[in-house]
């Protein structure tokens, strides 16, 4: 053994004179591999790990892995320290190094998978919370118009407001594009949006002002 640990050393070792110092790196993760590692089906999560045991394999281990790059997490068990990976780009890079490049192609079909149905699903959350918060603002708007419809006075109108007030309770599943296309001219996204801002603000003015007015008569 102690025979067999100096070859090693010569042939791996930083002051190697092989040309081949690589490919004996890359042999020795390999028989690492079959011997005392393991890789979890991609499906059900990326880990791969390592249980190594011994203090001269598992410093060999650290040693050759630092050398090809290969990050490795690491905790110790039952007498044993086991090297894992749970990135699945690192995962990859590792598949490829040790030559199991059918491996390394189906953990790849299976991330660019996984990234498209989450790029999907970032998607559709985008555009539902979109859709809510439109339908949100939409209803409240509603309802702060028929409040103010609901005064005795209605002098505060102005003849462009009240007819975007109309048009909103008449149309209340109408987007604000669809919105402005009902009008004659067309208005724009912008002018909508500035109309019913305009509409929000005066039933914040006046219920506000009447609030405390109650309240002053109260006090």
């Amino acid at each position: 053994m102690l025979l067999l640990r100096k070859r090693f050393v010569e042939r791996v070792g930083k002051n190697s004179i092989l040309k081949n110092r690589k490919h004996c790196l890359i042999a020795f993760i390999q028989g690492m591999f079959i011997s005392c590692g393991y890789i979890q089906n991609p499906e059900q999560g990326y880990h791969l790990e390592f249980r190594v045991r011994g203090r001269w394999n598992c410093a060999a281990f650290r040693y050759v892995s630092r050398a090809l790059n290969l990050k490795f997490g690491s905790y110790d068990t039952n007498g044993l320290t086991c090297f894992y990976m749970k990135n699945s780009r690192r995962i990859l890079r590792f598949l490829n190094l040790v030559g199991l490049f059918d491996k390394a192609a189906e953990v790849s079909e299976l991330m660019s998978a996984r990234n498209l149905v989450s790029m999907v699903n970032r998607q559709v959350n985008f555009e539902t919370a979109n859709i809510n918060k439109s339908i949100s603002a939409a209803e409240q708007c509603i309802a702060n118009i028929k409040a103010l419809l609901g005064l005795e006075n209605q002098s505060f109108w102005t003849e462009s407001l009240y007819l975007m007030a109309i048009t909103r309770i008449k149309y209340p599943h109408d987007g604000i594009e669809n919105l402005g296309k009902r009008f004659s001219p067309v208005l724009t996204k912008s002018a909508v949006n500035h109309r019913l801002r305009r509409i929000n603000c005066l039933y914040t003015e006046y219920f506000k002002k009447n609030t405390e007015e109650i309240s002053k008569k109260k006090d």
